[in-house]
């Protein structure tokens, strides 16, 4: 076979064949074991040649079917494993890191898989996650919302006063950076789920809750599509449901697509975090985790139901490679976020940014009749003139820390006017007229 191999070699050598892609000699072993890849290419280039080198090999390999009963690449496979018998039995082995890694990978699963600390670490993780998401986030919100103060504040002095200003500043300035002071949070959380993912600590989880998963009726696999749905905050329910065709059970497959919309998704969160630090300054971390128990406690009671119900059915194995443990790369969780995160900025700047206008439009009009703004500005210029002439220019400034007290009061009362007519100018919009209707149902709730 030797022989065979030298004249295919220096056949190859000689007519230049691939010679820029693969060394020679590999190249003839390959026509050898009948690699078709390997074939087809001096066949296309060369036709001649081919037909010769494969002359060579059939004749080659009657050869070795009459007298060793065997083929050329059957023949080559075993000398290519002797060879590596022969290394192993020498004693030259070196063990890599790829060995000391699932080492260690097994040493921690003893702590993190472990039937009784696991799920305390889990959750441990998840609160840890949303603790270093709101504290690392909170100067980062503070700048972002005093930029968009300061850009407000530019365009409210640059364009003159009317609708333009009202729509640049209320429409989108106000819309759109409500959404995009929440920017920090969402990076922060989108770093802290990367970095869980890339370590491989997710398909730990996923191993550990298959119990719970089996009590509600659902299979451990099921743990991937609520984790990309938001299990974890700040997935999407689309991605969710795809992941699902993992389920081999279409009825464990229908229950878990059915459930997957209670997770906290991507459209979800900058709602949740604008809720939690408004009403949940000090407690930003325990709510965000309380509400990630309760969307799992929906998903699970509306699982069970289905699974009992229109849904029931046997069960079905579950199995999970673990990958093992490693530890992130700094370019690999910047790039994993920014994607991630870039999705939102999109979203904000085209759908969030379209929805404010209408949203803007939707307040501002039809707007109040012109002898109900005369009445309000009357009521505006009963108060100023109680000052001098003189002195009412000072009404118009800024107001100063060290101020008469009567000042300070006629400000309260032009205010409270002004709060007045806007809350007037509200409820007669089309936005408020829509919210009168539904106040039968807010009052439930305590809101009008």
């Amino acid at each position: 076979m030797d022989s065979v191999l030298d004249a295919i070699e220096d056949a190859i050598r000689t007519a230049g064949l691939l010679v820029c892609f693969y060394p020679p000699r590999w190249t003839a072993h390959k026509i050898l074991e009948g690699d078709q890849a390997v074939l087809e290419a001096p066949y296309q280039q060369n036709r001649e040649l081919s037909n010769r080198l494969i002359q060579q090999v059939d004749k080659l390999t009657m050869h070795l079917k009459s007298t060793l009963n065997t083929y050329p690449e059957a023949l080559i496979a075993d000398y290519r494993y002797g060879f590596v018998r022969a290394l192993l039995r020498e004693g030259i082995v070196r063990r890599n890191d790829t060995e000391e890694r699932l080492g260690l990978s097994n040493r921690l699963d003893k702590v993190f898989t472990n039937r009784f600390f696991g799920p305390i670490l889990l959750l441990a993780i998840i609160y840890g996650m949303y603790a270093f998401t709101f504290s690392l986030s909170e100067y980062p919100v503070d700048w972002f919302e005093s930029g968009i103060k300061a850009l407000g504040e530019l365009a409210t002095s640059t364009i003159s006063g009317g609708m333009i200003q009202s729509l640049v500043v209320s429409g989108i300035i106000d819309g759109v950076g409500g959404v995009l002071g929440f920017v920090p949070i969402i990076a922060f959380m989108f770093l802290a789920i990367t970095f869980l993912e890339d370590t491989g600590y997710l398909a730990r989880a996923a191993y550990m809750l298959d119990r719970v998963f089996r009590f509600f009726g659902l299979h451990g696999n099921s743990f991937m599509p609520f984790i990309i749905s938001g299990g974890i905050a700040g997935g999407c329910a689309v991605p969710g449901v795809m992941a699902s065709r993992i389920l081999s059970s279409s009825r464990e497959r229908i229950a878990t697509i059915l459930s997957l919309p209670f997770m906290n998704c991507g459209a979800k969160l900058p709602v949740f975090a604008l809720l939690v630090g408004a009403f949940f300054p000090g407690n930003q971390a325990w709510m965000m985790f309380l509400i990630s128990i309760i969307s799992w406690g929906g998903a699970m009671i509306v699982a069970r139901a289905l699974r009992g119900t229109i849904l029931r059915g046997p069960g079905t194995p579950f199995l999970l490679e673990l990958p093992p443990y490693r530890l992130p790369t700094f370019k690999g969780l910047f790039i994993h976020t920014w994607e991630r995160l870039w999705l939102y900025l999109k979203k904000a700047g085209t759908i969030i940014l379209f929805i404010s206008i209408i949203l803007w439009a939707m307040m501002t009009f039809p707007g109040l009749p012109d002898e109900v703004k005369q009445t309000f500005e009357s009521r505006r210029n009963a108060i100023v003139s109680e000052l001098p002439l003189e002195r009412q220019a000072i009404l118009q400034a800024d107001p100063e820390e060290e101020e008469p007290e009567a000042i300070r009061g006629m400000r309260a009362r032009l205010k409270e006017v002004d709060g007045q007519e806007a809350q007037l100018a509200l409820r007669s919009s089309l936005a408020g007229q829509i919210g009168r209707s539904l106040e039968p149902v807010s009052r439930l709730c305590g809101f009008d």
